[in-house]
């Protein structure tokens, strides 16, 4: 079903690791469904919109990452010198 397939394709990405996983791919797998079934929207519109919702997840995470990095480690001296030694 396209609900299982969803759910299997938010499982192999990096956010299958997350706390609650299992419970956000269904939700979400159920949420894109459901509109397909609402709207006929064409299954691999369906699919193509979920794959974004999971780069734009996943974009958001490192993001949220980084930011956490920074709050914890002083990283900006670093970045700094990785930037300088790659452009060298």
């Amino acid at each position: 079903s396209l609900v299982r397939e969803l759910e299997d394709r938010w499982r192999i990405s990096s956010l299958g690791e997350l706390p609650a996983s299992a419970a956000w791919a269904k939700r979400s797998a159920d949420c894109f469904a459901g509109l397909q079934a609402h709207f006929g929207f064409q299954k691999d519109s369906v699919r193509n919109q979920f794959e974004h919702l999971l780069s734009l997840w996943r974009s958001h995470c490192a993001v949220t990452a980084d930011r956490l990095l920074r709050s914890r480690f002083s990283l900006t001296n670093v970045e700094e010198d990785l930037l300088a030694n790659s452009l060298e």
